[in-house]
């Protein structure tokens, strides 16, 4: 491309992103970092696609916001990507998933009767490079990744990729929102409305079979250590199963709900 092309496509770039470069991340500790709002969050996307995700949030500094109308880039190569999924074939797989993301979309306060819920992208562009994707999120998504104060939920790179499904991802993220008390208590609506399965499995027993008791088994059978249970809880003189508790092992940091079984809020 001769180099006055080039300069014109950059001033357009910049006249569209309001004149601010976007910010490259490259953080490298592989600590998955989400505000607990996203981690809530409805969407669906292929267990590929979860993973690109992933290895890119992990990328971003979650601590620092990003400047006004400055959205956040990350560089994801083929050689992370192999190291992380050995089971896959990497360049092929990295530019599946990064080609399937630009279209996903990502519901924030999804559950919200009352309060403003928020339909966004999960990625503004996409650059194919010879060993590495440019993933570039958008203002408002770079937004919900970076400047959180409290309110957030950490997950290790390296326990995701031991998993083999979406929905095993989605949970162990839930999970790890309450890894201070080892005890997660949600409605089967929300759960379906995070899960994005609202309308795909309307009947419980859809709904166990092919979400939840494949993401518990999955979850357990990769990271043992974690002794995931699940209990249906149903309303008094009712067959219909209302609300979920997982148990699962608690973090050391704290050591709350010590009496579980005593527990009264159902």
């Amino acid at each position: 491309m001769e180099q006055h092309e080039f300069d014109k496509l950059r001033r357009v770039e910049l006249l569209v992103s309001g004149g601010i470069e976007p910010r490259r991340d490259n953080m490298t500790g592989q600590v998955v970092v989400q505000d607990n709002a996203l981690v809530r969050s409805a969407y669906t996307m292929t267990l590929l696609e979860k993973r690109l995700l992933m290895l890119a949030i992990s990328k971003v500094d979650a601590c620092t916001a990003p400047a006004r109308l400055q959205p956040i880039e990350v560089v994801v190569t083929r050689d992370e990507w192999a190291d992380l999924y050995s089971d896959s074939n990497p360049w092929r797989d990295l530019n599946a998933a990064a080609d399937r993301l630009m279209g996903r979309v990502v519901i924030i306060h999804p559950t919200e009767k009352r309060g403003v819920r928020k339909k966004l992208n999960w990625t503004d562009s996409c650059e194919y490079h010879d060993n590495h994707v440019v993933i570039r999120f958008g203002y408002s998504l770079s937004l919900e990744l970076a400047g959180m104060i409290d309110e957030f939920t950490q997950a290790d790179l390296l326990d995701v990729a031991k998993l083999d499904s979406f929905y095993a991802v989605r949970l162990f993220e839930l999970l790890k929102q309450y890894a201070s008390t080892g005890l997660l208590t949600i409605t089967v609506d929300e759960f379906r409305t995070i899960m994005h399965v609202a309308d795909k499995y309307p009947r419980f027993a859809q709904l166990n079979q092919r979400v939840i008791k494949p993401a518990v088994d999955n979850i357990q059978a990769k990271m043992p250590e974690m002794r995931v249970s699940v209990e249906y809880i149903k309303k008094k003189h009712s067959r219909a199963v209302t609300s979920l508790k997982f148990r699962f092992k608690r973090s050391e940091q704290r050591d709350m709900f010590n009496n579980l079984e005593q527990d009264t809020d159902w």
